[in-house]
């Protein structure tokens, strides 16, 4: 008996063995928020890179040195599942910090002040650019005048993000004859557009508005000008306190430190550097390295 309940012993050992070091002695398990640019996209040889990705690879070299991180694609709200989980250890991209997301997941300090945006076909009706706060809207467009309209009263928007809970919002409250399609990606919310399935397409405005100056297809398109709502963006955490605090221990000393001008230069353009002082004014200093 003594000798079968070694062995079992001896069995249990070595299946949890590789487990173990998997958690402690391997690179961090990084997220990536696909098709996201300027954040976060898959480049070349499907490496991912962007503002959000510079961040956390950087962060992972500092926690797991000498230990390269593993990455997966994931959407923002597969990718707070997977933390949720324990399934992987930072959610990297576009990310808002909500009160409801920080019940299941941590976050840390914001890495960019993110907005709600907005692209539209240039065949918009002029009471939705009012709508989507360009202008303020006197009143609900008739029922019978939107049914004469020839434009998809459909506006395409991220599913679990941020943007549908406030898009929703807006349209119950007006009560307009316009509904909300959800979709899985922002490639999607694009194909929609420019197909005509859809007559907008709200989202994160940077995501939004690099897209549109990238991609041909939107040349027509009429993007808000300006985020509509503003939103902290933040690298999401798995819920350990310890690796938050290592975490943003490392962080603080890379948005702090002189490379932030440089990346968000790179990742924003000018509109990344007007940033920099508001992110470096909101960024907790690092005491003591994690």
């Amino acid at each position: 008996m003594i000798g079968r309940l070694s062995a079992v012993g001896l069995l249990l050992a070595l299946t949890l063995a590789p487990q173990f070091a998997t958690a402690d002695n391997a690179g961090l398990r990084l997220l990536f928020v696909g098709n996201a640019a300027p954040f976060s996209s898959a480049g070349a040889g499907d490496a991912p890179e962007g503002y959000a990705v510079w961040l956390c690879e950087r962060i992972a070299a500092v926690l797991r040195p000498g230990m390269p991180p593993s990455w997966q694609e994931a959407s923002i709200a597969g990718g707070l599942v997977h933390l949720a989980r324990n399934e992987a250890d930072l959610l990297c991209g576009p990310v808002s910090d909500t009160v409801a997301r920080e019940q299941h997941v941590e976050f840390s300090s914001p890495i960019a002040i993110g907005g709600i945006g907005a692209v539209l076909r240039p065949d918009a009706p002029p009471w939705l650019l009012r709508l989507l706060r360009i202008g303020e809207v006197a009143a609900a467009p008739p029922r019978t005048l939107l049914a004469r309209l020839d434009w998809p009263r459909r506006i395409a928007v991220l599913r679990g993000g941020t943007a549908a809970n406030w898009l929703e919002s807006v349209l119950a409250r007006v009560q307009v004859d316009v509904t909300t399609v959800l979709v899985a990606d922002y490639d999607e919310a694009a194909r929609r557009l420019v197909d005509g399935d859809v007559g907008a397409w709200v989202g994160e405005w940077a995501v939004v508005s690099q897209r549109v100056r990238s991609d041909s297809r939107l040349a027509d398109m009429r993007l808000v000008p300006r985020p509509i709502v503003g939103e902290p963006l933040a690298i999401a955490v798995r819920s350990d306190p310890s690796l938050r605090r290592s975490v943003q221990a490392a962080l603080s000393t890379l948005l702090r430190g002189p490379e932030l001008d440089v990346m968000a230069a790179r990742w924003f353009g000018q509109a990344g550097r007007a940033q920099v002082a508001l992110i470096q004014s909101v960024t907790p200093p690092a005491d003591s390295p994690p």
